[in-house]
């Protein structure tokens, strides 16, 4: 089963009781770093969807009450509160989650929302899975590896931009080229080979000498620039498309990025985002679009209006949670459904 387009932001309705956010609240668990991408990303738009919203932030609950007496509590909350939906970002072994497998099937509909499928399936992802109602991934291999597990139902989604947060500015560009993200051996050879070529690129990130970026600068600051470049690398070689490009479009910058196979489903390449393959083809790339910015300007505006009709958490969530058959949704699934071409 295929959900269409034309059954985006109608197939829910809005302000439909308690849903709880189980995520970490800190970047990667860090209290130094600033909230975390999931707190970020998923209270915003269950909000809109649920008029009560509870976060429950498994980091810093751990660190207050141990692993014990946090999932105690967490197990007793959720019985007596009986939320709508408990949607669940996993990071690690934070939480017990065969506690969640006691709740799956109770008047609590439990989706966990998987990262890096692409090389945490097989450690991580597949052992978790039978816990939940519903799983969503956004690896269309894993979605298919879900399918051959007992009792497992998954849904294939992808990430998105919040258009909110993530938007256009009145004002001319302050950079030629950016890239925000953390410094890796990969992304490290790209940038080198465009300063050397003569290219000046702002860098933001960890392990970079100009520091990681603030969380408003990671909104900011592309939209800022005329061109935004993007790496498709995660764990070593691995390729996977993650949300910075549908983040970056939404800015209305244009966005350069390292080519991904399913890149071409969400964006048309060379006129909505435009990609490279190699660090000489960066460069090459990189160099045509600053000798023509105009051409530059109108890909980023092109990439930022397909955000805006299809690629929106709310348009995400909105399929999720007909494909889960939630209540007040008026189809029904087994749950084994593909929401994403």
């Amino acid at each position: 089963m295929q959900l269409s387009d034309s059954d985006h932001g109608k197939a829910v309705g809005r302000r439909q009781g308690h849903a709880v956010l189980l995520c970490l609240a800190d970047d990667y668990g860090n209290p130094e770093g600033g909230s975390s991408f999931e707190y970020e990303t998923f209270l915003p738009v269950l909000r809109q969807f649920f008029d009560k919203v509870t976060v429950w932030p498994f980091d810093r609950l751990l660190l207050k009450h141990g692993y014990f007496r946090m999932n105690a509590n967490l197990e007793a909350w959720v019985r007596h509160e009986a939320p709508d939906l408990l949607f669940c970002v996993p990071f690690e072994n934070q939480v017990d989650w065969s506690m969640l497998a006691d709740i799956r099937g109770s008047r609590t509909t439990t989706m966990a929302w998987m990262c890096d499928d692409q090389w945490r399936f097989e450690p991580f992802s597949r052992w978790l899975a039978p816990c939940f109602d519903f799983i969503a991934t956004t690896d269309r291999t894993a979605y298919q590896r879900y399918l051959a597990l007992e009792d497992v139902r998954p849904l294939l989604t992808q990430w998105a931009c919040d258009p909110h947060r993530f938007r256009p500015v009145d004002a001319a560009p302050l950079h030629d080229v950016v890239f925000i993200g953390s410094r890796a051996p990969h992304r490290t050879r790209y940038i080198k080979a465009l300063r050397r070529a003569g290219i000046r690129v702002h860098v933001r990130g960890r392990g970079w000498p100009e520091g990681r970026a603030t969380s408003e600068e990671l909104q900011i600051t592309p939209a800022q620039s005329l061109i935004s470049l993007n790496f498709a690398n995660s764990c070593g070689r691995v390729k996977q498309l993650k949300a910075r490009p549908f983040e970056l479009a939404g800015t209305g910058t244009c966005v350069v990025t390292e080519y991904e196979p399913q890149l071409s489903s969400f964006f048309e390449v060379g006129e909505e985002v435009v990609v490279f393959r190699s660090p000489s083809d960066c460069v090459r790339t990189v160099k045509a679009l600053l000798r023509e910015p105009e051409r530059a300007r109108l890909i980023g505006k092109s990439g930022r209006h397909r955000v805006e009709r299809e690629h929106t958490y709310a348009d995400r969530l909105s399929l999720l949670l007909v494909a889960a058959s939630f209540p007040g949704t008026p189809n029904r699934s087994d749950g084994a459904v593909c929401v994403m071409s």
